[in-house]
């Protein structure tokens, strides 16, 4: 823990599937891991030919991906290889699917669908890969001190968890944004240019969101100068 971020030597390896890759993953870099991108079956059982410390997945792609989340875990469990999955962007469920289909770690936002403090998260899964993190984090003097959630946070998001999984009315919600949506839309159409269209929610993201198309020529043709928002016509 002490010698963090300096792997030499270690199993520092963590697969990560090559349509996965976004800005987070630097928070596995930045404690001396080194991603090796897989994007097939045979990339992944090339990879486990040496030695991996972990595998990576990020949930919201990981539906379009080319290896899925049961195949990766068909080879790497024999092999006591653990998967974490990134849903911070997904609803929490109970029992959380990831589980079933083979992770052994779920990561989720405490301040985006929980509502809960911006600062705080949940990590979830294997008692002893989780009290490891744990150590590795406030309150000792291990790598993950500087990123320090406080007390206030800690009860915040408990609270937050209660409240989603207990009282929340999840139909109630899901009109609301509904609502808020075609409201959006029909203020935006007042636009000359401007349509829109409600999507609702597919795959992993369980929200609805609103598409907005523009016609570039037409906002530019307005000469509203700042009050009007010119961008490239959306695809």
């Amino acid at each position: 823990m002490l010698r963090l971020p300096f792997t030499d030597g270690w199993v520092n390896r963590v697969i990560l599937p090559k349509n996965q890759r976004f800005a987070y993953d630097q928070a596995i870099r930045m404690v001396g891991a080194h991603i090796v991108e897989v994007d097939s079956i045979a990339d992944l059982e090339a990879a486990l030919k040496e030695p991996v410390a972990m595998v990576a997945i990020l949930g919201t792609n990981e539906e379009k991906s080319r290896i899925r989340l049961e195949e990766i875990a068909a080879r790497v469990k024999p092999l006591g290889i653990p998967i974490l999955v990134d849903a911070a962007s997904e609803h929490l469920q109970r029992p959380s699917p990831w589980f079933a289909r083979g992770a052994d770690m779920v990561i989720y936002s405490g301040g985006k669908f929980l509502r809960g403090p911006q600062t705080s998260g949940l990590l979830l899964g294997n008692k002893n890969l989780v009290q490891a993190a744990w150590r590795n984090a406030s309150p000792h003097q291990a790598f993950g001190r500087p990123m320090k959630v406080s007390k206030e946070d800690v009860i915040g998001v408990l609270t937050a968890v209660e409240y989603w999984l207990e009282e929340r009315d999840a139909a109630a919600e899901l009109k609301h944004w509904h609502d808020d949506l075609q409201r959006i839309a029909q203020l935006v159409a007042q636009v000359p240019g401007v349509t829109s269209e409600v999507v609702d929610p597919s795959g992993v993201v369980r929200v609805p969101v609103l598409r907005v198309r523009w016609d570039g020529i037409a906002l530019d043709g307005m000469g509203c100068g700042s009050v009007c928002w010119k961008a490239h016509p959306a695809s």
